[in-house]
């Protein structure tokens, strides 16, 4: 089998110096898990000895069993053509287009046929593409129930987290401020409207739906002079149902990048 992230994670620099263009090695580590060692060479420190190191424990696995992500999705698009995509017809918030399912995630359009997943506006990555695929084989089982749950309480029994927030929701906190105003045209711009429950605790609450029938809550509470902003993100406990702790993460990751680059085009970066 190829190594986990944390094992990836032993033999970079762990400085979190962002030259790679991610936040930490742990999410440059995720992301040579998902997609090989050839994204190795996105980290400027680490030497050819390391590199041979890392990439000899992908090559000591059962060549039996998919690696990248890109060979898995090569598995998974084998299992999207078995989909019945009759048993989708008149599903909330699923509709057909030229012969395709088609359904919103977040606020683009997601088409998808017995060879592919392609999402409105951008080239969709393998993992995107596997996340999609867990969502429909899980549609039949959601119902938008809107009750939410903290992401640690999906997180699995055997990792162990006592963290007040994650990393991104940090993220958030840091790009937003107290621009509350921003933060509420990005994610209307993504579909979001305003959810009354929490108002009376959060300056903002709303909610938006990631798919049909999978809702996900986002709080906003501006900083006051001892105290900084904080964010919150809760997700429908649907999700246990369709993603694990690794892709229920990369879910949420993905969400705060398009929060991101809506507030980057409001500034006009």
């Amino acid at each position: 089998m190829k190594p986990s992230p944390f094992q990836i994670l032993k033999y970079l620099p762990k400085t979190n110096c962002k030259e790679c263009g991610f936040e930490t090695c742990l999410a440059l580590a995720t992301h040579i898990f998902a997609y090989g060692p050839a994204s190795l060479k996105k980290c400027p420190h680490i030497s050819k000895e390391t590199i041979d190191s890392i990439s000899n424990l992908f090559t000591e696995r059962d060549e039996s069993k998919s690696g990248t992500m890109i060979e898995l999705w090569h598995e998974f698009r084998k299992k999207l053509s078995q989909i019945d995509f009759k048993n989708f017809e008149g599903k909330e918030g699923i509709y057909f287009k030229d012969g395709k399912l088609a359904f919103k995630f977040l606020s683009q359009e997601v088409t998808v046929d017995k060879n592919d997943i392609n999402i409105e506006g951008e080239e969709a990555s393998e993992h995107t593409k596997i996340l999609i695929f867990y969502y429909l084989q899980c549609y039949p089982k959601l119902g938008g129930s809107q009750e939410f749950w903290d992401y640690k309480s999906f997180y699995s029994k055997l990792k162990v987290r006592d963290v007040k927030q994650e990393e991104f929701e940090v993220k958030i906190q840091t790009h937003v401020g107290n621009n509350l105003g921003a933060l509420r045209t990005a994610l209307i711009k993504l579909g979001a409207e305003d959810f009354s429950d929490y108002r009376d605790v959060y300056d903002l609450s709303m909610i938006v739906n990631i798919f049909p029938c999978i809702p996900l809550l986002v709080l906003y509470r501006q900083g006051e002079e001892d105290f900084p902003p904080f964010c919150k993100i809760m997700f429908d406990k649907g999700c246990n149902l369709c993603f694990d702790s690794e892709g229920l993460e990369y879910l949420a990751d993905y969400f705060v990048e398009k929060i991101i680059e809506n507030l980057e085009k409001k500034e006009g970066v």
